[in-house]
């Protein structure tokens, strides 16, 4: 089973590919067709991706790694930084996207929405966002 993160937007975005250098992969790396139909249950967008890391994995921070794996976890945030830029430069000024974040086959599960957050993407603490299982990152601008 394969950590993704379905990312859900009002707007296309460009897709690219395992092969390229990018830090984030935006297309359809480990989910069916199914699965991103089952994650619409969490997902109010118009538009669903899958993104990925460029070491095809999907995107985790969790705060408690600050400590105990430093390396992941700035890791982790570059390829934080890397999706917000991407979102940054499509999102036009009150729009928002989603990222979900599950184990692929459990998109039709019940989310812990206790966890879930909202962010402004132009101003935000990155240590006070975590991006856990079987949750819902709102991504403002």
């Amino acid at each position: 089973m394969s950590l993704t993160n379905y990312l859900g937007c009002n707007f296309t975005l460009p897709i690219n590919y395992e092969e390229s250098d990018d830090l984030i992969i935006v297309g359809n790396n480990f989910s069916s067709k199914y699965d991103r139909e089952d994650v619409r249950k969490h997902i109010t967008t118009k538009y669903i991706y899958e993104v990925a890391t460029a070491e095809s994995v999907g995107l985790s921070l969790y705060k408690k790694d600050k400590k105990n794996s430093p390396h992941n976890y700035q890791k982790q945030q570059q390829y934080l930084k890397a999706l917000l830029e991407i979102l940054d430069s499509h999102l036009e000024r009150g729009d928002y996207c989603e990222l979900y974040t599950c184990w692929v086959g459990e998109e039709s599960e019940e989310r812990n929405k206790k966890l879930d957050q909202t962010i402004n993407i132009s101003m935000f603490d990155m240590d006070d966002i975590e991006i856990a299982e079987k949750t819902l990152l709102t991504l403002k601008k």
